[in-house]
């Protein structure tokens, strides 16, 4: 799942974003708006990956569902 806004895994995220992507089955959260690099993991083991300022994630589709 790509967002603007961050999971509870970043100080200023939100728990919202973190029952979404469960709900959704998503095993992967990206987002950008706070501009830190980082890779985190939620409680229920859903991936969270942070974009720096102007970051570009390359990835494949597969690795980001898989």
């Amino acid at each position: 799942m790509i967002t603007h806004e961050a999971s509870s895994t970043h100080k200023y995220g939100h728990t919202e974003i973190d029952d979404l992507a469960e709900v959704l089955g998503v095993k992967t959260i990206v987002h950008g708006h706070l501009h830190q690099d980082y890779r985190a993991t939620l409680s229920n083991g859903i991936k969270v990956i942070g974009l720096p300022k102007a970051g570009v994630l390359v990835t494949s589709f597969s690795a980001l569902i898989g």
